[in-house]
């Protein structure tokens, strides 16, 4: 996108348009999920984390609220059985 911007030698920007842009940087770190989910399960199986945090925190997890409801469904469909 940059290369766009040096294409378009005749498009001026102001010091406001300039001083306006925000640039973000994300860190992409590898991690070890494996490694995160045991530490949930040891924490979540000693009684110091609920299942809502282990949920939430989770690495595999992408909507907790949406998770929790469905649970919440699996356990309701399995005590009428």
């Amino acid at each position: 996108m940059s290369g766009a911007l040096l294409l378009m030698p005749e498009r001026a920007f102001s010091d406001a348009g300039f001083d306006s842009l925000d640039a973000v940087f994300n860190l992409n770190r590898p991690t070890d999920n494996a490694a995160i989910v045991s530490d949930l399960c040891k924490q979540y199986e000693a009684g110091a984390l609920s299942k809502q945090s282990f949920i939430e925190q989770s690495p595999y997890t992408n909507d907790a609220e949406q998770e929790m409801k469905r649970i919440a469904q699996e356990d309701t469909a399995n005590a009428a059985t």
